[in-house]
C-alpha cells in the first residue's frame, strides 16, 4: 500500500469501527501490544536494560502509550509513564486505559507544563528506551516552548527513541515541523505509512519505519 494522507488514515479507522464493528478500544489495544512487542525486541537486540520511559499526551496516541506501558509491565520491564496533561482532558479510550494503569499501581509521574524538562530529566537519564506517545497523526501548527524544550531534551539524550504512529511534532501529511520534533530511531505506524514520512523533515524524524495493520481489515488497506 502506498503512503496515505491523514484524511485517509482517519477514514480507515472510522470505517473499521462502523462497517466492520472493530471498536476503537480493540484498535488501541492492538496498537499498544504491537508497540510493546517492538520495544522489547529493540531492547533485546541492543542488549539494553529493561528500563523504559513512556511519554504520553492526552489523545488516542497517549492511549496507545498507556496500553504499551501495561504490556511492558506485564512482561517484567521497569516502566515509568510521564504525563503531560491531567486525566480530566484525556480522550475517552485513553482515560479507560489510564485507569487500568492506576489500578496496577504503575509508576506515573505528572509533568505538567511548568519546569517540564527539570521534572523528566532523571527519568530520561535512567531509561534505555523512550517511547513517544505525545501527539498522533492529527498534529499541525506550532509547539509551545515547553514542548520544544522537552523534545530537544529527548533528542539530545542519546537514548533509543520509538515513536508511536508518528514522531510527535511532525506533520504527517507534508513532513514539516515548526521548530523541533521528536527524532525517532524507530517509528511504528499503523495501517500504512503516512505521506509526511517521506517529505521534507519526515525522513530525518522517522528513522526506521515499521508498519503494522493492528487487525485493520485488508479491504481497507488495498
Amino acid at each position: 500500500m502506498q503512503a496515505i494522507s491523514v484524511k485517509k488514515a482517519r477514514y480507515i479507522d472510522r470505517t473499521a469501527q462502523k462497517k466492520y464493528g472493530i471498536s476503537s478500544k480493540i484498535l488501541m489495544e492492538n496498537a499498544g501490544l504491537r508497540t510493546a512487542d517492538l520495544a522489547l525486541e529493540i531492547i533485546k537486540s541492543k542488549k539494553k536494560k529493561k528500563n523504559i520511559c513512556v511519554i504520553c499526551g492526552k489523545g488516542n496516541n497517549a492511549g496507545d502509550g498507556f496500553v504499551t506501558a501495561r504490556h511492558l509491565i506485564n512482561a517484567g520491564t521497569t516502566v515509568t509513564i510521564l504525563l503531560l496533561d491531567k486525566a480530566s482532558v484525556f480522550s475517552q479510550d485513553a482515560l479507560y486505559n489510564y485507569n487500568i494503569l492506576r489500578k496496577l499501581k504503575a509508576k506515573i509521574i505528572f509533568l505538567g507544563h511548568r519546569d517540564i524538562v527539570k521534572n523528566c530529566r532523571d527519568t530520561i537519564k535512567k531509561s534505555s528506551l523512550i517511547i513517544d506517545a505525545v501527539f498522533g497523526i492529527g498534529f499541525k501548527g506550532k509547539l509551545d516552548n515547553h514542548f520544544q524544550s522537552l523534545f530537544q531534551t529527548i533528542n539530545v539524550s542519546k537514548k533509543i527513541i520509538l515513536a508511536v504512529d508518528v514522531p510527535s511534532g511532525l506533520n504527517a501529511d507534508d513532513g514539516l515541523i515548526d521548530q523541533v520534533c521528536i527524532n525517532a530511531d524507530y517509528t511504528l505506524t499503523f495501517g500504512a505509512a503516512k505521506k509526511g514520512f517521506y517529505l521534507n523533515q519526515g525522513p530525518r524524524a522517522c528513522g526506521k519505519i515499521i508498519v503494522n495493520t493492528i487487525t485493520l481489515p485488508n479491504p481497507l488497506l488495498i
